[in-house]
């Protein structure tokens, strides 16, 4: 019975091992989470659907305006009256209590506006247009956000796994020699520092994890981590071939183009406001005193008309208006200009960062390298002493610091990619 018992409680165990402990995410499941959790993304994505049918509203304004109406009840007036728009407009003669009853059918045809009516549906394009390239920009946003987060929780991982294999090596190379006096001060201080940076290194880990988790939008789960190798990955290209990059992909830079062309639209709209619009309308209706005379014309009059409508506006802000509009188009070209001289400039510094990061770990790597064969070749042959662990400490130093340069390499990469608008082509 309690053989049973203890291992339906070892299947219970593992069962619940087996629904919280996950996968480990690699670089691409993380990015399509983070995109796919985005409230930003989300949100852009329904400001698009929006502009899409705006755009079939203003295209709308180009076809006939119908309506249908129908119309009953009673009256007993001393005088007779109109009724209001509710009501569609129905003329009522005075006299004693007797029912009415009427069916209405009017339409209104643009003829010409002036042009107002195809600069509306230009803007609702252009608008569609600036609502997509915000969509990307936030696809991209959510991209890198999700490239640092991974990045920072695969740091924090690997150094926590590198300290915990330094602190036990060096325990072990301590417990291995008989000290005393400053020496065995001196080894216990290189001991503790290693377990200090442990202890450092667990809490970066927290951190990073929290984090993590806040931009793939997921709930904490047990045994959650990441998967790869924090090694550096070269960029290709110069540092103009990015510029040029950015010009085409940079997602500011569209929405300023067309920005532009709204500017445009904008200028022509306040040359047109003093045109005038024409409109077609026609109208029919049927009146009746008797609901079932509505369907005979032996006992209800009907009445049509066919009317042109012509409105002429007169402003007498019309010269400023097209100042005011020719001035901000002026404004935003200016602005233009500035956003790709900073562009620039933050290509130059991304692009320099991430290659003094490269030269750093390659560098470092190398020294590390030579070291570190160095050290196992002596520790091998003198064995383990206190001038061992003291050099133990400064390999484990340059261990450190050749994976901060790294993630430093991988941080500055991800914010160029970003800046540049496109990823680099491995």
């Amino acid at each position: 019975m309690k053989f049973l018992f203890a291992a339906f409680l070892l299947l219970a165990s593992a069962a619940v091992s087996a629904q919280t402990l996950e996968p480990a995410l690699t670089l691409e499941d993380v990015i399509s989470l983070a995109v796919k959790n985005s409230v930003a993304v989300l949100s852009s994505e329904q400001s698009r659907i929006v502009a899409e049918k705006q755009v079939t509203q203003a295209r709308a304004t180009r076809f006939p305006q119908i309506s249908i109406s129908a119309n009953g009840g009673e009256s007993n007036l001393d005088h007779s009256i109109i009724t209001g728009e509710k009501l569609g407009y129905a003329f009522l003669e005075k006299g004693d209590e007797k029912s009415f009853y009427s069916i209405r059918a009017q339409a209104m045809l643009p003829i010409y506006t002036g042009g107002r009516t195809g600069s509306a549906v230009k803007l609702a394009k252009n608008n569609l247009r600036q609502t997509r390239v915000n969509y990307d920009a936030e696809k991209e946003n959510a991209k890198y956000r999700a490239k640092l987060a991974f990045y920072s929780l695969l740091f924090a991982q690997t150094t926590k796994e590198q300290t915990e294999k330094q602190a036990a090596r060096a325990a072990g190379i301590r417990a291995s020699l008989k000290l005393k006096d400053y020496e065995e001060i001196e080894a216990s201080v290189l001991c503790d520092s290693l377990r200090n940076e442990l202890s450092s290194a667990e809490t970066r880990y927290r951190e990073a994890y929290s984090d993590f988790l806040s931009v793939i939008s997921r709930e904490a789960s047990i045994g959650a981590q990441v998967s790869g190798s924090l090694e550096v990955r070269p960029i290709s290209g110069t540092v103009s071939d990015s510029i040029i990059t950015a010009m085409e992909y940079r997602s500011e830079l569209k929405n300023e183009i067309y920005q532009a062309e709204r500017d445009e639209i904008d200028v022509k709209l306040a040359m047109l406001r003093n045109y005038p619009s024409i409109y077609v309308g026609g109208l029919y209706d049927i009146n009746t005193e008797k609901f079932n005379d509505l369907f005979s014309s032996d006992n209800r009059y009907s009445n049509w008309a066919v009317m042109v409508s012509i409105t002429m506006p007169l402003s007498y802000t019309t010269l400023s208006e097209v100042q005011a509009s020719k001035a901000m188009q002026r404004q935003g070209n200016l602005k233009r200009v500035e956003l790709r001289e900073e562009i620039r400039k933050d290509i130059t510094n991304d692009y320099n960062q991430t290659v003094a990061w490269q030269d750093k770990y390659e560098k470092l790597s190398e020294q590390y390298g030579a070291v570190k064969e160095k050290y196992d070749a002596l520790y091998a042959s003198l064995g383990p002493s206190l001038t061992a662990l003291r050099t133990y400490s400064v390999l484990c130093g340059l261990e450190r610091q050749m994976t901060e340069a790294a993630y430093g390499q991988l941080t500055s990469r991800a914010r160029l990619e970003w800046s540049r608008g496109a990823d680099f082509s491995e």
